[in-house]
């Protein structure tokens, strides 16, 4: 990622996940790059903004998930399990309920996710995501969101647009709009980002490109427009890598 003023960030991210067998497919272990990342798969959005990168580094994290609940329309699952921060162990366990409905052409999605941390207490995440396809070959989603941590005060909400436009079986582009808002003073907007970003699969079905450049309005810099860049290569091995944008 690069932007103006701020010079270039590498970041490397990485999840498996290895389904226990004879459990029915309720079992299953992930080894992962940070907490974040085993929740990725199944929610509804991809938060790729610089806020993930200013985030504090989580080297490695693995985790127990069990399927207490696993439905088409819904489902409910527990994990335990440990990541290192800073150099140091810090254990953890999490739940995540979603549920899904289907109205007229929109689908609508509400994942809750609460989890506790051995060093910083308690966090919880809400978000509601709205869907449906535009026209013939467009894809339209919003998504409000709202986090709280028990080592901040107020809480972080965010409304995220996305625009999804499928050039051809290999590339497509996605248009973002996202706003960012903090409640410790007064509600406050913190950034506001718009992005394009173009995808494509560019060797057989597991090796994937993106480029994204952005503007983004920060408070911390007086909402001046600041120009920025990401590049991103994703490998997928196993079943997770069977289209361009997976917006089931």
């Amino acid at each position: 990622f690069l932007e103006d003023g701020e010079g270039f960030d590498f970041k490397s991210r990485f999840r498996l996940r290895l389904r226990l067998p004879n459990t029915e497919k309720r079992f299953r272990v992930t080894f992962a790059s940070s907490p974040d990342e085993i929740e990725l798969e199944d929610d509804a959005s991809d938060d790729t903004t610089i806020e993930r990168l200013e985030e504090a580094d989580d080297n490695l994290t693995t985790a127990l998930e069990y399927f207490f609940l696993d439905k088409k329309r819904h489902n409910m699952k527990f994990a335990v399990g440990a990541t290192i921060r800073d150099s140091s162990l810090v254990g953890y366990g999490s739940t995540r309920y979603r549920y899904q409905v289907d109205v007229r052409r929109w689908t609508l999605r509400f994942v809750e996710r609460l989890r506790w941390y051995t060093d910083d207490g308690w966090d919880a995440r809400s978000e509601l995501a709205f869907e449906r396809p535009l026209f013939d070959h467009l894809f339209f989603r919003t998504t409000p969101s709202l986090t709280w941590k028990e080592k901040n005060d107020g809480f972080t909400y965010s409304w995220n647009t996305s625009l999804f436009h499928p050039l051809n079986k290999k590339s497509a582009l996605e248009y973002q709009f996202n706003t960012y808002f903090d409640t410790e003073i007064s509600g406050r907007l913190k950034q506001t980002t718009v992005r394009v970003n173009y995808r494509r699969q560019i060797w057989r079905q597991w090796l994937f490109m993106e480029i994204a450049p952005q503007l983004a309005w920060y408070e911390d810099r007086d909402f001046k427009t600041t120009a920025g860049i990401m590049v991103r290569l994703e490998i997928f091995m196993g079943r997770y890598g069977s289209s361009i944008y997976d917006t089931n």
